[in-house]
């Protein structure tokens, strides 16, 4: 590791390199729970009576639904619920005791159509749902509804979708801008824009201008374990769930929206979640299970098939994304210019915001113009991946920066560090940036040998090898953890929570209890609870967890040191103020005879008046902890084939503190082997019907562990400004580089940058052909398009708003994120 650290003001009292836990490559404190099977996932669990519930989907991308007939389905023995949109408004009204009008559920909304009602927006949209007393029977069920649909000419393509003569997904859908809500429907969700300075001036100012467009196909975050929830209604008509998620309380309080019941009425209770990357931090199975749950009087279960969650769950957005920089000839920046074009499939949602803070953001710009548009088409709403919106947005930045190295005969990492930004540098939104640790990562990497030795000869004849190098930037998630600390008798120490683990956290936040209350880490476990049974956390994600609930658990720590140190001081009978503690035992300064083991205060307190102790911490409004990374990939081309395989991976974060290194290694490990399978294999495969043509794992293509070489980590510590021990996130961060990395060692191998995502062999091999890449986007005018939509009345004019020097325009709808914060990307309903 580059130990760069320095001791942070909330550190504890201990000398900052005097730490028994923190930084110690310790084991998961779940490790044997899983590999063993005895962790309990959403599949597992079962109730007495239980049904099965199953969806069916859609086999249209677009169509009206003329009519839907359940009648022989409701008749077979063994069903005991068949609902279809018609009927939500119905159930809703009876499980909320009050009227609810049907047009609530035929909004452009995904979160409020859980069953598509008068018209189908995707491939495998859900459109009818049966619970039966066996998963075969529900399968034969589904086979006897009868649809009848009118279908309709489909949209696939994210520019296509922007023309005001294509092929409209929502009547009620109105393009927002900054300058208000166009005149007409559309299929743009809304426009973003972020400026500063004198783009033209910047440009002119410039001794090389490089420009081109950039596109990435749609993908899955790819968790193994698909969603799964069982839902129960009791006698008193409260609802219990029991899902796969990343947040608890946020489906709690989406299904209280959704069912218009109070918060109170519902219990949500997390189980493991067998990966999410973001994608289970949205609602997924819950409302339809606990409608099927009321439907059918009896406890549902409800569990996607692969082909369900391929095609029906929400994927991480494709992108279409041009990009001009100027620099000048010492390779500093004047000026940048970004179209971003997100799509975000079926139903309004905002990613573009994301990308346009993200992708620019390691680099400072004095001229920027940076716009986002979110456009539907029909497929599949989107939802996060590892850092939403980032790794498209960089793919386009990263690449064109490297050919600007190449112009200018640099290196591109001299490059990247002559524009790196460092505290008190402004973002391209114009906020100023706290303590980072991006100059340090790419000095590591610079002396690092992945860079400093020769490319190495390719492996076999007939082969080009080739290096790249790209970086990336992730604001760091905050939001509202709680936890307390329980004591046993014999001193051990529980940590209660209600924040859902993804990656690990649980094993870090322990070392970080133990580190804070000196006691031995295998004394510290840790549970997560039920929404009834602990106070309210945010969900998981954005790289928040270490970080937000690692800050509480190490409040919570303090506090319970504090009140065991009171108890002490009834216990000895001692002024408070005279009672210290030392090696775990308590004793006051005028009276060093007498002393309690903290074993003892903890049993005595328990047989006491006072009563046990408890520690309790929590966080709302932490100081952002952003992360940088820098990666640098080697390549090998087939050059009879264009087969390409990734040969080499070197990652390097700047982690603030590596409170466990080896989870922090398997995060970058983990992120680069999703992002290398992003660069080379993946991505949906949509006919011109709409119609998804790879709705398996064996024709949606993943890396297995034959397909990746062996990953080097270089941790750097740069400590955050606000959090114990300066911790940093490390779960999304260090997917954003990998894109641009994998494509800019392509360059480097071929001479010829691709632009569109996957680099499949077909592409890689006609690049080599042609001297050019062949992509479907090449030399389209994105604002042109625009320009004849605003024509149409489908988007309100923005040049109407003037954008004054230095400053940052945002929609209203889904602002820019701010630098160093996490950027916006819930699905936005409605």
């Amino acid at each position: 590791m580059v130990d760069l650290q320095e001791r942070p003001a909330d550190a504890p009292q201990r000398e900052w390199k005097d730490r028994k836990y923190v930084g110690q490559r310790l084991p998961r404190v779940d490790g044997v729970d899983k590999v063993t099977g005895r962790m309990v996932y959403g599949a597992d669990i079962s109730l007495p009576g239980m049904l099965w519930g199953k969806q069916l989907g859609s086999p249209h991308a677009h169509a009206r639904i003329v009519k839907i007939d359940t009648a022989k389905a409701k008749a077979l023995p063994g069903v005991f619920a068949v609902i279809t949109g018609e009927d939500m408004p119905r159930l809703v009204s009876e499980i909320s005791g009050n009227e609810v009008g049907g047009e609530e559920f035929d909004a452009a909304s995904r979160g409020k159509r859980i069953l598509a009602w008068k018209k189908v927006l995707f491939h495998g949209e859900p459109v009818a749902a049966v619970a039966a007393a066996t998963g075969s029977i529900a399968d034969q069920a589904l086979s006897l509804i009868e649809v009848e649909y009118e279908p309709l000419p489909p949209v696939i393509d994210p520019i296509r979708a922007l023309a005001p003569d294509a092929p409209l997904l929502h009547e009620n859908n109105y393009a927002e801008t900054f300058a208000g809500k166009a005149d007409r429907p559309g299929n743009i969700c809304r426009i973003s824009e972020i400026a500063r300075g004198d783009v033209a001036q910047g440009f002119a100012e410039a001794a090389v201008v490089v420009e081109d467009t950039y596109a990435t196909a749609v993908v899955h975050q790819g968790y193994i374990e698909p969603q799964a929830s069982l839902a129960e209604f009791t006698p008193q008509g409260d609802l219990n769930l029991w899902t796969t998620t990343q947040g608890s309380f946020g489906v709690r309080s989406g299904l209280s929206s959704f069912l218009h019941v109070p918060a109170g009425r519902i219990k949500v209770t997390p189980l493991e979640v067998g990966g999410g990357f973001g994608a289970k931090g949205a609602m997924g199975v819950e409302p339809l299970a606990a409608l099927l749950a009321h439907a059918a009087g009896r406890p549902v279960k409800c569990v996607l098939r692969r082909s369900e969650v391929l095609k029906a769950t929400r994927p991480a957005p494709g992108s279409v994304i041009h990009v001009k920089i100027g620099a000048r000839e010492d390779g500093t920046f004047t000026a940048l210019e970004a179209r971003m074009v997100y799509d975000v499939g079926g139903y309004p949602g905002g990613a573009s915001g994301a990308g346009m803070n993200i992708g620019p953001g390691p680099y400072k710009w004095p001229n920027a113009r940076v716009e986002g548009i979110d456009v539907m088409t029909n497929k599949p709403s989107v939802t996060a991946y590892r850092a939403p919106g980032g790794p498209q947005a960089a793919f386009a930045i990263e690449s064109v920066i490297d050919r600007i190295a190449v112009q200018l005969g640099m290196d591109p990492i001299e490059v990247r560090l002559r524009n790196a930004v460092a505290q008190g540098d402004r973002a391209i939104n114009d906020v100023e940036w706290v303590r980072v640790g991006f100059k340090e990562a790419l000095e590591a990497v610079r002396s690092h040998p992945c860079w400093t030795e020769p490319v190495p000869a390719p492996s076999q004849p007939g082969r080009k090898r080739g290096r790249g190098v790209a970086a990336g930037f992730w604001g760091g998630g905050v939001g509202t953890s709680t936890a307390e600390i329980h004591f046993a008798e014999d001193g051990a120490v529980r940590i209660v929570t209600g924040s859902v683990d993804l990656t690990g956290c649980r094993s870090a936040v322990c070392q970080i209890a133990a580190e804070a209350l000196d006691v031995p880490f295998e004394k510290v476990g840790i549970k997560t609870e039920a929404t009834d049974a602990v106070a309210f956390n945010d969900g998981t994600g954005g790289s928040r967890l270490t970080l937000s609930l690692g800050t509480a658990v190490y409040r919570a720590a303090v506090d319970a040191r504090e009140k065991l140190r009171l108890r002490a001081a009834q216990q000895l009978k001692a002024d408070e103020r005279d009672v210290v503690e030392e090696d775990s035992r308590y004793y006051a300064r005028s009276a060093p005879e007498l002393s309690f083991t903290r074993q003892q205060v903890i049993r005595r307190s328990m047989n006491s008046g006072d009563g046990p102790v408890v520690g309790a911490g929590n966080t709302t409004h932490l100081k952002r902890a952003p992360a940088f990374a820098v990666q640098v990939a080697e390549v090998e081309v087939d050059e009879e084939t264009g087969q390409t395989w990734v040969v080499r991976m070197t990652g390097c974060q700047d982690v603030g503190c590596a409170i466990n290194p080896d989870l922090c290694e398997g995060q970058i490990q983990g992120s680069i082997v999703q992002g290398i399978g992003w660069a080379l294999t993946e991505g949906y495969v949509y006919d011109e019907r709409g119609l998804l043509r790879n709705p398996s794992l064996l024709d949606y293509r993943k890396l297995t562990s034959l397909d990746v070489p062996n990953i080097d980590c270089i941790l750097v510590e740069v400590p955050a400004e606000e959090s114990p021990y300066g911790v940093r996130g490390t779960g999304e961060v260090n997917i954003v580089p990998t894109l641009a990395a994998v494509g800019n060692a392509i360059y480097d191998a071929i001479g010829v940058q691709l632009t569109e995502t996957p680099f499949s062999a077909e592409r890689v091999l006609a690049a080599m052909q042609q001297g050019e890449p062949a992509s479907r986007y090449r030399g389209v005018d994105i604002g042109a398009i625009l320009a004849g939509t605003a024509a149409a009345g489908a988007v309100p004019d923005m040049a109407e708003i003037p954008c004054e020097e230095e400053t940052v325009a945002e929609t209203r709808a889904v602002p820019a994120a701010r630098a160093g914060e996490e950027a916006s990307y819930t699905q936005t309903e409605g």
